[in-house]
């Protein structure tokens, strides 16, 4: 069911892409938002199947994410996006993002199912500090926020804190005011 649903997905955004003519500055940022979401669509199945140990699967939403990620580059690398145009490192990142892809599948061909997740688990980041740089603030970087500020806050479950000094109570309030700012945003 899942797979018919990724794939009814993927026909529509096919279609979608074949009758798009990014002709303005807002069509080609929409254009590369609507590419870089099915990437992160197909970046979620690709990590999910590995984890999972479902390598047939992993391999096929991998090499739909290398098609995917090899058009992107080829249309955008020259020419990025409206907002994008002020990210310096625009062109490193789509580079950078095809390199990982390489190498991740070629883990994945010689059954190196770990080095291959680990290979790609850091392309997340580079997609939401990419939207950031760019200026663009959506949930997936509201959530990636919120998250960095919990992982803060968790250093407590391993050492509680000692709440009968006043630091360490400031302390505590301080990183929680932090971690409530970035729920906050996400409204």
């Amino acid at each position: 069911m899942v797979r018919a649903m990724l794939i009814a997905r993927l026909a529509i955004l096919l279609i979608l892409l074949a009758f798009a003519h990014p002709s303005s500055a807002s069509d080609a940022t929409d254009s590369f938002q609507t590419r870089l979401t099915e990437a992160r669509s197909l970046y979620r199945l690709t990590t999910s199947g590995l984890r999972a140990g479902k390598v047939e699967d992993a391999e096929a939403s991998l090499r739909r994410l290398i098609e995917l990620w090899t058009g992107i580059t080829t249309t955008f690398r020259t020419s990025p996006p409206g907002p994008f145009r002020r990210v310096m490192m625009f062109a490193d990142t789509l580079d950078g993002t095809g390199a990982r892809l390489a190498l991740a599948a070629e883990s994945l061909s010689q059954g190196q199912n770990d080095q291959a997740l680990e290979t790609l688990l850091p392309l997340k980041r580079d997609w939401v500090m990419l939207r950031r740089t760019a200026g663009l603030y959506g949930l997936v970087e509201c959530l990636d926020e919120a998250t960095d500020a919990l992982e803060v806050m968790m250093a407590y479950k391993k050492t509680p804190p000692d709440l009968t000094r006043a630091e360490v109570r400031g302390d505590v309030l301080s990183r929680a005011a932090v971690y409530r700012w970035a729920l906050k945003r996400c409204e």
